[in-house]
């Protein structure tokens, strides 16, 4: 949508919801006005232009007066003007024509309808660049210093964060490409815009693994954007608070990691999308507490924000994580009839190998939770041998774990000791900690021994799930 094309009453419309609030999405004044979701989109994106008539009803719907939406029709070929620079200035005496009442909404919305603006441009220049390689895009914007803008930084830091899921290296080269644009920016804006990507390249060395460098650069990005220096920025904080509660979570410290997301919760204009990236890492927090009846209850909040599919990775984080938890409740069946469609949907569309090997190891869930043991057994073989491949250890260790309480269970004592003696390089790996260790070295010995029990295996599992998040705890055999 690039707002100065739109025809005025789909400008007003797009004004009058900006006015009404983040928390009137779509779906909700579809739902408050009778219209369908679908039309609302044309009308937003000048594919079709509300009647009048049309108009004050959805303005009605969200709680405006007939004048007011007469005023911000009337109003809307002269905003386009001072989007594009043309007697900025006149915003102002346009929303005090609207009556104290809602002047402060209009001033909010028209600053928001700039922002979006900007945000378009970004994007679109994104889209024009993303095939270049990294020298090209550095040799690019430092040719063209005009192009340098706050949603430009905010473009690449979001682009750092999509490639952290399966490249630290692509994370960090967008991170520092935002943060060296941020250092172009007018003093007005670059101290925060400087904050925001220090976030995002703290982010991109926390997924490389570095996490004494990730901590010094939250803290630099906490230096150059203190919170109480939020006012007239663009950039949204509780980004950076989520993105903080993932190191928390990496760092063993889980408890923190809510306690930021809560914070982030907090935060002023918080959009549908943003809440709904919160609840997901909340989710993932709970999951790893064991908290799994609240971890599912925060998905389910998050699930309608995501519904529309336009932010696919977020509909998969949710789904696949609804489907975890319920597993891990013994809700497989409720898994396999309602959910496992859509998630292999889902894994397909995502853009890294991770995604079909967490999918793998969820199908080995549902079918060991269904009774289908020698098909979870297979299943869960090659997720455990591919988590070795990528040195992904502790996952190595949980799944070779796992492995061993389905050979148990179906009496193939055998095979947990071949097993086990074929995971030694896993169980002594660097990315195993002492404390994981530990454990895995008393069940060897009593699988050596033949004393070993399904009991201590399933000890073994729930152990090594939660000890990768608090290392405080300590395996009893």
């Amino acid at each position: 949508m690039t707002i100065p094309g739109l025809p005025p009453r789909s400008l007003a419309f797009v004004i009058l919801r900006h006015m009404a609030g983040p928390e009137w999405t779509q779906e909700k004044l579809a739902a408050a006005s009778g219209r369908s979701a679908d039309t609302l989109s044309d009308y937003e994106r000048g594919r079709a232009e509300p009647p009048m008539s049309t108009l004050q009803q959805l303005g009605q719907a969200m709680g405006f007066s007939a004048s007011t939406v007469q005023l911000v029709v009337l109003s809307a070929n002269e905003i386009r003007g001072w989007i594009k620079g043309r007697g900025g200035d006149r915003k102002r005496e346009l929303a005090a024509q609207a009556g104290r009442q809602v002047e402060a909404l209009m001033l909010a919305a028209f600053t928001r309808l700039e922002e979006e603006d900007e945000r378009q441009q970004a994007r679109e220049l994104w889209n024009d660049i993303r095939d270049q390689d990294a020298a090209e895009r550095r040799r690019f914007f430092e040719a063209v210093p005009e192009l340098h803008s706050w949603a430009v930084v905010e473009v690449l830091c979001a682009e750092s964060v999509r490639q952290a899921a399966h490249s630290a290296p692509a994370a960090r080269e967008f991170a520092e490409l935002a943060l060296w644009i941020a250092g172009q920016l007018d003093a007005s804006i670059r101290p925060q815009a400087q904050g925001y990507a220090w976030g995002i390249v703290a982010n991109a060395r926390r997924v490389a693994g570095d996490l004494p460098q990730a901590e010094e650069g939250f803290d630099l990005a906490e230096g150059l954007w203190p919170p109480d220096q939020d006012q007239a920025c663009p950039l949204n904080r509780s980004r950076l608070l989520d993105l903080k509660a993932s190191l928390r979570r990496d760092q063993r410290r889980p408890l923190e990691a809510l306690d930021l997301l809560e914070r982030a919760a907090r935060t002023p204009n918080l959009t549908p999308i943003a809440r709904a990236r919160l609840l997901i890492n909340k989710a993932n927090t709970l999951e790893m507490l064991g908290e799994h009846e609240q971890a599912l209850a925060a998905l389910r909040e998050a699930a309608p924000a995501v519904a529309d599919g336009q932010e696919p990775h977020l509909l998969w984080l949710v789904r696949f994580g609804l489907a975890v938890n319920l597993c891990s409740l013994g809700r497989a069946e409720e898994v396999s009839e309602t959910l496992l469609p859509a998630v292999r949907l889902l894994a397909a569309q995502e853009e890294n190998g991770l995604a079909a090997l967490r999918l793998r190891w969820l199908e080995s869930k549902v079918a060991a939770g269904l009774g289908r043991t020698e098909e979870a057994i297979v299943a869960l073989s090659r997720v455990r041998a591919a988590f070795a491949d990528l040195n992904m250890d502790s996952d190595a260790a949980l799944a070779t774990s796992e492995l061993a309480v389905l050979y148990l269970e179906v009496g193939r004592t055998a095979e947990v000791k071949a097993l086990v003696r074929q995971s030694v390089p896993i169980f002594h790996a660097k990315g195993i900690l002492p404390e994981e260790r530990k454990a895995l070295v008393v069940f060897r010995e009593a699988v050596e021994r033949e004393t070993v029990t399904l009991d201590l295996a399933r000890r073994l599992v729930a152990y090594l799930r939660r000890v990768r998040y608090d290392s405080s705890i300590v395996f009893e055999p």
